[in-house]
């Protein structure tokens, strides 16, 4: 073997070996998301007071998709579990929990994700997973998924009640919350909490078309400028629980 080629087996060695930069350590984190209304634990079958009217929620069920973690270094992490289905129902606990695999063990600075489906899959006709229609999220494949449902009953007195149900979807309701990580959250964490405040939903138009609601009336909310705010109010509700 020559000098030369001595020197460029060992740059090539010192290449693939010596300067091969390993992955950074990595664990598993839990994004817990508590339900809350107000400064309470959301609890179904139970009243709230918006307004004039006392609100009992029977249903709370919505997608979240694609969970990125921005480190305090500049790098991401996205979730390779596209989409997740977020319920709380009769038989469920007002506290959901989605499990991240595998990211970096680096100190986090912000928490990404998005309520719905996006574009691409919205119109993919029905699929596996979450976004088999068993669950009960999907219209058809024209209008596609339903992104949040909210359901339950409203009241402003003993002879005044009616249902409210928002079924918010379609490609103009998708939304985006970035929640900024308070730096005292360490790099070590294996939980991070949400809370997600539900009487943000009626805030604004929908709040005011609770509030004037008819004697006896229900409220139904599906498409239109309404949905459009519903969607809005809905993605506002989560924080960093501190």
């Amino acid at each position: 073997m020559t000098i030369s080629t001595s020197i460029l087996f060992l740059l090539v060695f010192r290449t693939l070996f010596i300067n091969d930069p390993q992955p950074a350590p990595a664990r598993d984190i839990e994004l817990v998301i508590d339900h809350a209304f107000g400064p309470e634990h959301l609890t179904l079958e139970k009243g709230y007071t918006v307004g004039n009217q006392v609100v009992t929620f029977t249903r709370l069920k919505y997608y979240v998709s694609n969970v990125t973690l921005r480190h305090a270094d500049g790098t991401t992490w996205r979730d390779t579990e596209k989409y997740h289905l977020v319920e709380v129902d009769e038989e469920t606990a007002a506290v959901a929990t989605i499990k991240l695999k595998d990211v970096p063990l680096k100190k986090l600075a912000e928490l990404k994700f998005s309520i719905g489906v996006d574009s691409v899959d919205n119109h993919s006709g029905d699929q596996e997973g979450v976004l088999n229609p068993d669950y009960g999220m999907f219209w058809m494949w024209e209008t596609g998924y339903v992104f949040f449902k909210v359901e339950g009953y409203r009241a402003s007195g003993e002879h005044d009640r009616g249902a409210f149900v928002y079924h918010v979807g379609r490609d103009n309701c998708f939304r985006t919350a970035r929640l900024e990580i308070p730096g005292d959250v360490t790099a070590q964490a294996s939980t991070l909490r949400v809370a997600a405040d539900v009487s943000g939903i009626f805030k604004g138009l929908v709040g005011q078309q609770l509030r004037e609601s008819k004697a006896n009336a229900s409220i139904s909310v599906m498409g239109g400028p309404k949905a459009l705010e519903a969607a809005d109010n809905f993605v506002k509700i989560f924080s960093i629980a501190r």
